[in-house]
């Protein structure tokens, strides 16, 4: 029986703890690889082996091992992206829309949720003054998420310091 795994969902402010959990889950099911290293190069065409083998026999080892390579990175990227795919809510699924990539995924998620574009720093500052306990909330999530929220801005390079 397959251990379940479950992990929060990206949404508009928990980015750098999804990304961490993410990370995790991929690692556990041995689908990081690609994320460590470049993609590589598809072998091409078979070598022809003539029928005495002369010749042939190590080009054609030397191709299977570099499909099989290709194949296995393959596979993990997609398997990546499924997980990525499924563990996002639909603003962000929106950026991904074209991307069909375990590893262009985790990139556009990146960019877009934790870059530090001057635009991103001001949605979460906005997001940090707006923030209000709703009357018989519960305290501790409010506080983690706010905390969420300084470790975003922290992500990019831009922790609140104490006059802000």
């Amino acid at each position: 029986m397959e251990e379940k795994l479950k992990i929060a969902k990206l949404s508009g402010n928990n980015y750098s703890f999804w990304a961490k959990q993410m990370k995790s889950l991929l690692r556990t099911k041995g689908l990081w690889y690609p994320f460590t290293t470049a993609r590589p190069a598809h072998p091409g065409a078979a070598p022809v082996v003539r029928e005495n083998g002369v010749g042939g026999n190590a080009q054609l080892a030397a191709y299977e091992q570099g499909l099989a390579a290709y194949n296995e990175w393959v596979r993990q990227d997609e398997a990546a992206y499924d997980w990525i795919i499924m563990n996002i809510d639909h603003e962000n699924a929106n950026v991904i829309h074209e991307v069909e990539s375990g590893t262009e995924a985790w990139n556009a998620l990146r960019n877009h949720n934790a870059s530090g574009t001057l635009a991103n720093k001001f949605r979460i500052k906005k997001k940090i003054a707006d923030i209000r306990i709703k009357t018989g909330g519960d305290m501790r999530g409010h506080l983690n998420e706010l905390q969420e929220l300084f470790n975003s801005l922290g992500d990019m390079g831009e922790p609140l310091d104490e006059m802000e």
